[in-house]
C-alpha cells in the first residue's frame, strides 16, 4: 500500500508503520492511536496526508473474531475525518463506505451497539457532501440507514434519520429511490418519537 509519508511528523510514520507489523498487539495499538488522532477536527488533514484513510478503511471491516474494537476505533477515525467536507469524496473514493454499510447491518453485529453508533455517525457526516449523495443512495447505504433507524438504540436512531434527510434534498434519483426503499414508512413510524439534538462530530 503506498502511502504519504511526511517526515515533519515522525511519530504519523512510526504510527502507520506498525499498523503493517507482525505483531497484532502492535498493529491493534497503532489503529486505536490514529483513530484517536483523528477525533480532533484540527489533526484531520495532517493525518489524511500521511496516508491514514487507507489504514482505517482496512481496520473498519467486520473483524473475524468477536474482538471488535479494533473496527470501533477505526470507524471512529473514519468519522472524524467525514467531518471535513472535502474529504468526504475521499472516503468514497478509498472504500470506506462499504465497511460502514457493513457495520451498520448483519445480525452477528448487532449485539455490539458502539460500532453501530460510530457508524451511523460517520454515514450521517458523509451525506452532508452533494458530490456523493447519489453514490451512496445507490450503494447500499439506504437499506443500511433503514436498519439503524428500526433498532431500539436512540443515537442510532437519530444519527440514520439525519442521513435520509440529507439524502432526500439529493435529486430526484436519489428522492425515488428512497421512496422505493420504504423510507417514508419508517419516518411516518418514527414522527411521534421524541426529538433529540445532534451535530455533526
Amino acid at each position: 500500500m503506498e502511502m504519504l509519508l511526511n517526515s515533519n511528523f515522525p511519530y504519523l510514520v512510526l504510527l502507520v508503520q506498525f499498523t503493517g507489523h507482525c505483531d497484532i498487539k502492535c498493529r491493534q495499538y497503532a489503529v486505536f492511536v490514529l483513530g484517536n488522532l483523528c477525533s480532533n477536527q484540527q489533526n484531520i488533514d495532517t493525518m489524511y496526508n500521511n496516508g491514514v484513510l487507507p489504514i482505517l478503511t482496512l481496520f473498519s471491516f467486520p473483524p473475524a473474531e468477536s474482538d471488535f474494537i479494533v473496527q470501533y476505533q477505526s470507524i471512529s477515525g473514519i468519522r472524524g475525518i467525514a467531518m471535513i467536507n472535502s474529504l468526504r469524496e475521499k472516503i468514497v473514493e478509498c472504500g470506506g463506505l462499504e465497511p460502514l454499510v457493513l457495520a451498520s447491518t448483519g445480525i452477528a453485529w448487532k449485539k455490539n451497539i458502539e460500532v453501530k453508533r460510530e457508524a451511523a455517525a460517520a454515514l450521517c457526516n458523509m451525506t452532508l457532501a452533494d458530490s456523493i449523495k447519489k453514490i451512496m443512495a445507490f450503494s447500499g447505504t439506504i437499506p443500511a440507514l433503514l436498519e439503524l433507524s428500526s433498532l431500539s438504540d436512540n443515537i442510532c436512531q437519530v444519527f440514520a434519520i439525519r442521513a435520509i434527510s440529507n439524502l432526500a434534498e439529493s435529486g430526484k434519483a436519489v428522492r425515488i429511490k428512497l421512496i422505493k426503499e420504504n423510507c417514508l414508512n419508517t419516518l411516518m413510524n418514527l414522527i411521534t418519537c421524541i426529538g433529540t439534538e445532534m451535530e455533526v462530530r
